[in-house]
């Protein structure tokens, strides 16, 4: 949507060493509102060379009431990313990275008046051929290609057992260029990721890599042979599973009230679970659907029911019409939960309920007075997800997990989904506080897809932020997606100084936020972190979680400036939080490292967290060098932690 006067629309362009170029587009809209479009008009449609130095200003002149504005992308380039008015748009209207071949690519902008009439203005950016073109010395070895286009890797999973249907394609390297095929379909295109469907019988997997000048191709293929799963004789109409590798309708639900709440119940059948857990195998989905408007919904099941889940790797998913909570049956480890409640309980004996719960008007309140106070925006109602396990008068909550757990909230209909910053977990005090998030769309429905390491309240915002000196700043971008997160926060000018060296306190109570870390659960053992301090309880989860260690004296030196190999320990710990793999070979250190001139300046210690960081892509260094010795900036900080949940596709 335009507003009366200038439209900037950016185009930002960052080249393979990191150094970002702007464009821009601005499109003046005058008080009128009449949809004549006659005085649309570009001064001018190339923007060469590619990168250049300085900055290209291109004005289009609009008069007459333009209600909306389309930028198009026609190519796609991982490094490469459009804003409209500060915010990230995609083809059509909303998304994310443009792509850049070698040569000439069009950048299409479409400007719409109200009465639909269009007009369309095109930018050309010239992207000159890359030294990573020949790809001619890939070899492919126990799943892995490398190298990939100089640097990481491009591998694959898989492992197939005769219940297993799916199997999984990962690229680790985002090569804008690269195709997945898959049985001869091209499926995943330029993505990180993806699954493949398998037939019984064999089914060969092509990967196709074409390099960056768009001609030269080389494929890898491997062939999975999947059984015939063993689906047992019975020809029952009582058969509860609707698809290989799901179970459900294994249990009755009774609705209730509780006061003006609705509360709609089911209890799993344990002989019935049973059955189907032996008839399907092991890595099934056990669901229990509750459909319905229901204010709260439980889960019941029996300790034994829980652990024959486990024993199968079986995960649990409780889904109702708005809300669907995935667990794996390891999460809640009912063997630790017997030990707690004690041995002399038998598992049959303890009831393990699952539930989600929309929140009281009294405490919805309180959330929506801090929204206003922080200027946030509340997009969907906070929903409350617990845990019980009991026995008598004895019960264990379970709200920690060491793997993230996922919860899908169900974008509300009218709703753009593009308006939605990130989950929060809501406190006890209605304050809120990051916690992983990204947008998915499931059978043409959108979904705020939250990951989190705890049971909590938790809802959606929207929350755009703009620092005031990153406009022009070559981490803009990151910057205010990180502040607009709440991972990171500015000063009271509104600025956030991204050229500024950054604490050790500061450095992890950002790791911190970015995890979506909380609850501490006991004191601190530093001795120059004191309980009055406003990180302590961030330094406490850091240290929890075995970010930090600290120094042989028993101090953390909160107010000591970081290095950026210290930053590099601190962030391939957070790496391995979030299941990215840190482990690297002793010759793979020497490799990895070897591409920086500077490389005999890492210590010894933090040599293979380094390489863990660059050979997942998360730290790419400049000029040829780690720089490892220096002081690692505020801009710097926000990148790297981004890049580990990009890279762990938690956002």
């Amino acid at each position: 949507s335009l507003s009366v006067g200038d439209n900037p629309i950016t185009v930002v362009v960052t080249a393979q060493d990191g150094a970002p170029k702007t464009y821009t587009v601005t499109v003046t809209r005058a008080a009128s509102s009449n949809a004549d479009l006659s005085g649309l008009s570009l001064s001018s449609g190339t923007l060469s060379p590619a990168f250049a130095s300085g900055t290209t200003n291109y004005t289009a002149s609009v008069a007459n009431g333009v209600t909306s504005i389309t930028v198009t992308p026609t190519v796609a380039d991982s490094n490469a990313t459009v804003t409209v008015n500060g915010s990230a748009v995609t083809s059509g209207t909303a998304s994310g990275a443009i792509s850049l071949s070698v040569g000439d690519n069009p950048i299409t902008v479409v400007v719409t008046a109200q009465d639909g009439t269009a007009k369309t203005y095109t930018v050309t950016v010239t992207r000159a051929a890359s030294s990573n073109a020949d790809i001619s010395g890939l070899t492919l070895s126990a799943g892995t290609l490398s190298p990939a286009f100089a640097s990481g890797t491009i591998s694959y999973t898989a492992s197939v057992a005769n219940s297993v249907y799916q199997t999984t394609v990962t690229a680790s390297v985002f090569e804008a260029n690269a195709t997945i095929k898959i049985n001869g379909v091209d499926t995943i295109s330029g993505q990180p990721s993806g699954f493949i469907g398998l037939d019984v019988g064999s089914n060969t997997v092509v990967v196709a890599v074409r390099a960056q000048d768009g001609v030269t191709t080389k494929t890898y293929e491997i062939t999975i042979n999947r059984a015939t799963p063993s689906r047992g004789s019975s020809s029952s109409s009582d058969d509860v599973s609707n698809d290989e590798g799901t179970i459900d309708n294994v249990g009755d639900t009774e609705i209730t009230n509780d006061g003006e709440k609705t509360v709609a119940t089911v209890t799993v059948d344990e002989t019935k679970l049973e059955e189907q857990l032996n008839r399907v195998g092991n890595n099934v989905k056990v669901i229990i659907p509750v459909n319905g408007s229901s204010d709260v919904v439980v889960g019941h099941l029996t300790g034994t029911s829980l652990k024959k889940m486990e024993d199968k790797d079986a995960v649990l998913e409780i889904k109702t019409d708005r809300v669907t909570y995935t667990i794996p049956a390891s999460q809640i480890n009912i063997g630790d939960v017997s030990a707690r409640i004690g041995d002399q309980v038998e598992l049959k004996d303890i009831k393990v309920s699952v539930k989600i719960s929309e929140l009281p008007a009294d405490e919805v309140k309180v959330i929506q007075d801090t929204a206003n106070k922080g200027r946030y925006q509340i997009v969907t109602k906070p929903i409350e997800l617990d845990i019980q396990c009991s026995s008598g008068d004895k019960n264990v909550e379970v709200s920690k997990f060491n793997t993230y757990v996922e919860r899908t909230i169900a974008v509300p209909e009218g709703i753009d989904p593009s308006k939605i910053t990130t989950g929060v977990v809501v406190k006890p005090d209605g304050t809120f506080s990051h916690v992983p998030t990204t947008i998915v769309n499931i059978d043409g429905k959108y979904y705020a897809k939250i990951n989190s390491l705890t049971n909590s309240t938790y809802a959606t915002i929207w929350n755009p932020k703009e620092f005031t000196d990153v406009e022009n700043h070559w981490s803009k971008e990151v910057v205010n997606d990180m502040g607009s997160r709440l991972v990171i926060s500015g000063y009271g000018d509104g600025s956030y100084q991204p050229g500024k060296e950054i604490t050790r306190a500061e450095f992890a109570a950002i790791v911190v936020n970015a995890l979506g870390l909380r609850e501490a659960s006991g004191k601190i053992k530093f001795s120059d972190v004191s309980e009055n301090s406003w990180y302590y309880e961030k330094v406490g989860l850091a240290y929890e979680y075995g970010i930090v260690s600290g120094y042989n004296d028993g101090t953390f030196k909160p107010g000591k400036k970081i290095t950026r190999e210290e930053a590099m320990a601190m962030i391939a710990k957070a790496m391995e939080i979030a299941k990215l793999d840190i482990n690297v070979k002793i010759e793979e250190v020497t490799e990895v490292l070897g591409e920086f001139s500077d490389t005999s300046q890492i210590s010894g210690w933090a040599r293979n967290h380094s390489a863990a960081c660059v050979k997942n892509g998360v730290v790419a260094g400049y000029d040829g060098k780690l720089a490892p010795k220096d002081n690692i900036t505020r801009a710097e900080t926000a990148v790297m932690v981004r890049n580990v949940l990009k890279k762990a596709e938690l956002i």
